[in-house]
């Protein structure tokens, strides 16, 4: 690990991490996404209802940014835990934190089919956390307007940018080689530290 620090800077460590997650990742979503249109378009005749689930041509498209965005975003901030927390079980605390975002789509559902074009489930889907999910979720039941489209976007890589920018910093041989128990003020002073520079 000592010798991994010393030949590759940060923003290296991290982005090749990043990658390679992110191409394992996509694989498996478009597997996926491939088998779940397949099913599709071989079922009609099968299963009734099948016939009237009919996605947007753009859907796949939005789908894959999306994913591609929301992941960056999250790995990110899961690799920032990670490297401060000394081992699974401290960083399992912090980590569902990361994930109330991701889950308040699902928890919402009735309110995004009911309202998909609500105030509340507009706000969801431009916020980069929650955008990812509720994007998609409201990309398969509605029309949604370009530009909010648009906005979600900008704002999710916008955000995903800075986010990778600021975990990068975390991988430094002080918190990776801690054997310290993380703390909520510890991952505050790390991030001023990312942010400033300054500890």
């Amino acid at each position: 690990a000592e010798v991994l620090l010393l030949s590759l800077r940060p923003r290296e460590l991290m982005a090749g991490k990043l990658l390679g997650l992110s191409l394992v990742a996509l694989f498996q979503m478009i597997t996926w996404v491939g088998g779940i249109l397949l099913f599709l378009d071989q079922g009609k005749n099968m299963i009734a209802g099948l016939a009237e689930i009919n996605l947007p041509d753009s859907f796949l498209l939005w789908a894959v940014l999306f994913f591609i965005l929301g992941f960056l975003l999250y790995a990110s901030l899961m690799g920032a835990i990670g490297a401060l927390a000394p081992n699974l079980r401290e960083a399992s605390q912090f980590t569902f934190v990361l994930m109330v975002p991701q889950m308040i789509p699902l928890m919402l559902n009735p309110v995004f089919v009911s309202e998909p074009n609500g105030s509340l489930v507009t706000f969801f889907s431009l916020f980069p956390l929650t955008a990812p999910a509720a994007m998609l979720t409201r990309l398969a039941s509605v029309s949604v307007p370009f530009w909010q489209i648009a906005v979600s976007l900008a704002c999710l890589a916008v955000t995903t940018y800075v986010i990778v920018l600021l975990s990068a910093r975390f991988f430094r041989p002080e918190t990776l080689l801690s054997s310290a128990a993380i703390k909520w003020p510890q991952v505050a002073a790390e991030l001023r530290h990312a942010i400033t520079g300054r500890t």
